[in-house]
């Protein structure tokens, strides 16, 4: 990660079982993205005895560059009553973790379509011999290929 983590507890105590958990889980998303650029965690008790539902909230904001900004919670709601909080850290990294696959996919995928355009349409014809119908493409890695008037249509091109 560029930028070290941040975690802030509001009205939690701060453990080491609950600081090493929140590093492991950090760690696992860095598993998904290796260039995650922040990362801010807030553990925090927003009801001291609900009625229901967890006392629980964890929120994970994370940007990854080009500037996207993801954010994952976990509050778990009132059908579930008093859930343990690294259960509910474990449900927010699970959601951050989804959001973050998704993400990087769409992102190798722009990449790949972007990479692949340009190699199919980047070369110089080199030589051509008009009259006997064939010629020399040049790549970009200086590689020549032989093209005849039988093909060049294949190669986007037209002979006269």
């Amino acid at each position: 990660m560029k930028v070290p983590l941040e975690v802030t507890y509001r009205d939690v105590e701060k453990t080491a079982a609950i600081d090493a958990l929140i590093h492991e889980k950090v760690a696992k998303l860095e598993e998904v993205c290796d260039h995650i650029s922040s990362c801010h965690i807030a553990v925090e008790k927003i009801h001291d005895r609900p009625r229901s539902g967890s006392p629980y909230r964890v929120r994970i904001d994370m940007t990854v560059p080009p500037g996207h900004e993801l954010v994952a919670d976990s509050n778990p709601g009132e059908e579930t009553q008093y859930v343990e909080l690294d259960t509910v850290i474990r449900d927010a990294f699970s959601a951050a973790r989804r959001q973050l696959s998704k993400l990087t996919k769409r992102q190798h995928e722009s990449d790949k379509s972007q990479n692949q355009e340009a190699y199919e349409t980047t070369a110089l014809v080199n030589k051509i011999f008009r009259e006997e119908g064939y010629g020399f493409i040049k790549t970009l890695d200086g590689q020549d290929i032989y093209f005849h008037r039988a093909n060049a249509s294949k190669l986007g091109q037209e002979s006269g």
